[in-house]
């Protein structure tokens, strides 16, 4: 699984400037690889403030500050905040629609932001100058953060905790065998 992502990571910068015309990795479904572990991590509340603390800290660009903030904040998904568009976020009402187009359900759903996380929003906003998306990439205004910016400036930090993922700021649902998660 592991070689498959770096293949599809040569890929997909080779299509970025132009390289290739497509990406044979992209074409695998994971499925096919290995078997998806279930995921059980759950962050403590020690482990939280470790987190926050650690980001806050460290010196990575101030958007990825933000967005990994807004995503322990939110407990919306990495892809949702990717493709995030200013047209969909509400400053006079604190709300951030996520269309469907954006949404793993393919459902449309808002989320309600708080008093911080709408002002990192507001900083965003100010970052992000003229575009229209609230994370916009390096190489240009109109195309996102790369999907695995997020992964590697995490990867990037020392937490002194047990190692974290992205999908670890999400809650799971709760298995009924073992009482854990929500």
């Amino acid at each position: 699984m592991q070689l498959r992502g770096v293949i599809k990571q040569m890929f997909d910068y080779a299509l970025e400037v132009q390289r290739v015309t497509m990406n044979p990795a992209a074409m695998v479904a994971t499925r096919y690889i290995g078997k998806a572990r279930k995921r059980s991590r759950v962050l403590t509340p020690q482990e939280i403030r470790l987190y926050l603390r650690t980001i806050d800290q460290s010196n990575i660009r101030r958007q990825f500050k933000l967005a990994l903030n807004i995503l322990l904040l939110t407990l919306s998904r990495k892809s949702e905040l990717l493709l995030a568009c200013w047209e969909h976020v509400n400053f006079d009402a604190d709300e951030w629609l996520i269309p469907e187009a954006n949404a793993k359900t393919r459902k449309p759903h808002i989320v309600y932001l708080s008093t911080q996380v709408a002002a990192m929003f507001r900083e965003l906003k100010t970052l992000s100058g003229e575009s229209e998306l609230v994370l916009p990439g390096r190489g240009s205004i109109r195309k996102p953060f790369a999907r695995n910016a997020l992964n590697k400036a995490l990867e990037g930090l020392t937490f002194k905790m047990d190692p974290l993922t992205i999908h670890d700021l999400r809650p799971y649902r709760r298995n009924a065998a073992d009482g854990k998660g929500f």
